[in-house]
């Protein structure tokens, strides 16, 4: 069976009938010469009628540069994307981390009042009063933590 190379895809099939092609027969080129191009990626060849060849020096190098290009615009957008503020998504991120630091901030300011209770407690009997007095911090529910990410979004 005869190898198909694909005009525009530059997709190479090995051993194929003509009636396992996805497209017209004349959408491919049947047993290829690819000696022009061996050892290069399929980026750099050209095709003229039924002939393959390697590109020049020069014209390798522009495929190249447009690859590059298109990754750094690809690297900025999804840079862009990640600090965007605007975005739902990026709003919802910063509710959450927001309360995240509201919670942090609960448990430090409980833990410097025990602090400052052992530090000016006099006696045993005098800091268990002081710490029973503390505000107890009960467990939040997940229908807790979701009305607060809400209200951090609406706050916005």
């Amino acid at each position: 069976m005869p190898n198909y190379l694909h005009r525009t895809s530059k997709q190479y099939l090995t051993s194929r009938s003509p009636a396992d092609l996805d497209e017209q027969e004349a959408n491919y080129i049947q047993d290829p010469d690819l000696t022009a191009v061996v050892g290069f990626q399929s980026i750099y060849w050209t095709i003229t009628g039924d002939i393959v060849t390697l590109m020049t020096q020069g014209e390798r190098d522009a495929v190249d540069a447009v690859i590059l290009a298109d990754q750094i615009t690809d690297e900025k957008t999804q840079a862009e994307a990640i600090h965007d503020l605007t975005s739902a998504d990026s709003r919802a991120l910063r509710s959450i981390v927001l309360l995240l630091v509201d919670e942090l901030n609960s448990l430090r300011t409980q833990w410097r009042d025990f602090q400052t209770a052992v530090a000016s407690s006099s006696n045993l009997a005098a800091l268990k009063t002081e710490v029973a007095a503390m505000p107890t911090l009960n467990d939040r529910t997940y229908q807790q933590a979701r009305t607060a990410i809400g209200n951090k979004i609406q706050g916005e």
